[in-house]
Parts: structure tokens; C-alpha cells; sequence
């Protein structure tokens, strides 16, 4: 368990807990799984490859909701330094 200074700070972290989705996953490709657990209850996102698609899991989604497919793209190359200026 995390101590928190005050109630404010508790009740920031409880809401970017909540606040955690599909794009967690989405960034960080090398994260395949991220559980959550707060006084509600435990919640799992999971992520995995489906061909062209990158499936996400969400235990705790509303609306019967649980999977939701994302086509994504990546790129890689070098930056010019001058645009770092």
C-alpha cells in the first residue's frame, strides 16, 4: 500500500487509477498486462497481437465492452539534431 500525504492526494490517485485505458497498453507495446488494484476491486488490462491488429483486454469495461481491436502503426528513423534545437 502507497501512503498518501492527504485525502486530495488520495482522491487524485484514485481517479487517474480509474482513468487508465486502452492507450496505457497502446504506448508502452512492451507492457502486455497491467493490474490495478484499489479499494473497488481489481482490475486487468491485458494486451496481445491478432494479426494486423493489437487486441485490448479490460476487465473492469462498461457497456459489455471487455475487447476492443486497434490497428496501429510505427515508424523508426533517425531525427535531424536541428529539430531537437
Amino acid at each position: 500500500m502507497l501512503p498518501l500525504r492527504d485525502g486530495a492526494a488520495e482522491e487524485l490517485a484514485a481517479r487517474l487509477l480509474t482513468a487508465v485505458d486502452d492507450a496505457l497498453l497502446l504506448t508502452l507495446p512492451g507492457l502486455t498486462e497491467v493490474v490495478i488494484e484499489t479499494d473497488g476491486g481489481v482490475r486487468t488490462l491485458t494486451r496481445r497481437q491478432d494479426g494486423a491488429y493489437v487486441v485490448v483486454e479490460d476487465s473492469g469495461a462498461t457497456g459489455g465492452e471487455g475487447a476492443t481491436r486497434w490497428r496501429v502503426a510505427a515508424d523508426a528513423g533517425r531525427t535531424d539534431p536541428a529539430l531537437l534545437a
